[in-house]
């Protein structure tokens, strides 16, 4: 009880100290190594970032704020090892996140895709204790947390995707772009055949309905797609992604079609000045 009147205590002299004059605000073990931090891009409508530490001074967690509502990326540490990265907006987990481990000499990390609280994708992510391959198994969520199969890609041990085992699309772009610029990437399906490619792009909701009309790219095996940013930081490229092998006479495509859910991370710096 005495530990945490002390940190309460320590809180709110920070707080009524730092509240007209300072930026950083700080709560202390009573070793004197810092257990909280908090700074502020805006006070006044709460934007900001806060970091935890161990009593030993290696950083926990780290996560941002948006007018007091967790937004934006948080990270989670142990022993100064990334274990894992959500994104959320307005306190609702949404975008990707990514849980990273090692089991028998094997590295594996999982990649889901929320949306409002909803996982509707996830990546598990391998490699051999070689480390001459790399691979993902892409998994759509149906109803009741039920998972199915969908698609998959392999690299080699020179980090070339190994096409004729690889089934799924891949994303070539420069993922930091500064602000006004344009994202431009090369969307391919990655397989032995020919593939017509339709992405349709825009923001869904957690029933995976799109809020508003798409954008439509049409092609065969690649589209170069052009988009213009949402917002400064972190941007998620969102829509579906539908394949039909270019074999197929045109009356038969859309029965034998596939649909993958497309998503992909960007993100917006200060333009440089």
């Amino acid at each position: 009880m005495k530990t945490l009147i002390y940190k309460l205590v320590i809180f709110l002299f920070f707080i009524s100290s730092c509240r007209n004059k300072l930026d950083t605000e700080f709560i202390y073990y009573h070793n004197g190594g810092i257990e909280y931090k908090r700074e502020y891009f805006n006070k006044q409508s709460g934007d900001f970032v806060e970091y935890y530490y161990s009593t030993t001074g290696n950083l926990l967690t780290k996560c941002y704020y948006k007018n007091n509502k967790l937004d934006g990326k948080l990270y989670v540490y142990n022993d100064d090892t990334l274990k894992m990265i959500k994104t959320y907006r307005a306190d609702s987990i949404y975008g990707v996140s990514k849980v990273f481990s090692k089991v028998n000499n094997q590295l594996i990390s999982i990649e889901y895709l929320f949306i409002n609280g909803k996982k509707v994708v996830y990546k598990q992510f391998l490699s051999n204790k070689d480390k001459t391959w790399f691979a993902f198994n892409n998994y759509f969520m149906l109803d009741n947390d039920i998972a199915k199969g969908n698609g998959y890609l392999v690299w080699n041990i020179n980090n070339d995707i190994s096409i004729e085992k690889s089934h799924y699309y891949d994303v070539d772009a420069t993922d930091t772009i500064s602000e006004d610029d344009l994202f431009n990437a090369c969307v391919t399906f990655i397989d032995e055949n020919n593939w017509n490619i339709r992405l349709e792009l825009g923001e869904m909701d957690e029933n995976l309905i799109f809020i508003d009309s798409p954008i439509i790219y049409e092609g065969l095996n690649k589209l170069d797609i052009s988009i213009t940013p949402a917002k400064k930081g972190n941007n998620l490229l969102m829509g579906k992604l539908y394949v039909s092998l270019d074999s197929l006479p045109s009356s038969e495509r859309s029965t034998y079609e596939e649909e993958y859910i497309f998503y992909h991370e960007y993100y917006v710096k200060d333009k440089e000045h």
